[in-house]
């Protein structure tokens, strides 16, 4: 079933009064429930499609479509209100909240939502426990290392159960054997709740764990396959 649908989305950028063209006609589709992931070299168009996805961002034309309603006319308020329901963000810089601690953090969204807190409550310790860190939800983000943060992000993502899951390079600030673990957790924690997950990333790594693979190059989408037979260099470039 679709979950997500783009066509001939295009997006440009204004700097210094040029006109600089980012997405050019992109087709895409996501299933619900797949692990997909969003390669090619920096400067590609990544970020600006994973914002547009994640309806941060407005195409300068073209249609999106969620669940088969096209989003193209709907008002900001909205678009704002589908994403803070259905949608969860994963950054490379985590992005967590620097006064909260790792249980307000993970907390926030569900609160936004207006979920009762005895609701907030067994939500948070479930997704603490899931992810490893129910130790250590008292700490603030500057008392975790880069894996831990990267856990909480994950779980505040997961919280409000969404449908979708956007990561933007999630292990980019991690080390090697902390990146693979965080990756796995976010592929499995992701088919648990039900939720397709959008991954963009540099990490070869990375694919292996992906359903299917997006390749965009110059604002293109050049490739849309498995993974199969998939190598680092066919990642980057």
């Amino acid at each position: 079933m679709s979950l997500l649908r783009t066509r001939q989305l295009t997006k440009s950028y204004h700097l210094d009064e040029v006109e600089q063209r980012v997405l050019t006609g992109v087709d895409l589709e996501l299933v619900a429930g797949e692990f997909v992931g969003l390669v090619g070299p920096s400067g590609c168009g990544k970020t600006t499609l994973l914002n547009l996805c994640g309806l941060i961002d407005r195409p300068d034309s073209g249609q999106l479509f969620w669940h088969d309603r096209e989003l193209t006319g709907q008002t900001q308020a909205y678009l704002t209100e589908l994403r803070r329901r259905t949608i969860g963000f994963v950054f490379q810089d985590f992005n967590l909240i620097p006064v909260m601690s790792a249980w307000d953090n993970i907390a926030y969204p569900l609160m936004l939502l207006g979920m009762s807190g005895t609701e907030q409550k067994e939500r948070v310790r479930s997704l603490a426990e899931a992810v490893g860190i129910d130790t250590l939800l008292d700490k603030r983000p500057a008392r975790l290392s880069g894996g831990q943060r990267q856990r909480v992000a994950i779980a505040r993502a997961l919280a409000k159960r969404p449908e979708l899951i956007i990561a933007d390079e999630p292990t980019a600030s991690l080390d090697e054997d902390t990146a693979l673990t965080v990756v796995e957790l976010l592929r499995d924690l992701g088919r648990q709740y039900g939720s397709t997950v959008l991954v963009a990333t540099h990490d070869a790594r990375l694919t292996r764990w992906c359903d299917r693979l997006i390749r965009l190059h110059h604002g293109h989408l050049v490739h849309n396959s498995t993974t199969e037979g998939v190598t680092a260099g066919e990642v980057l470039v």
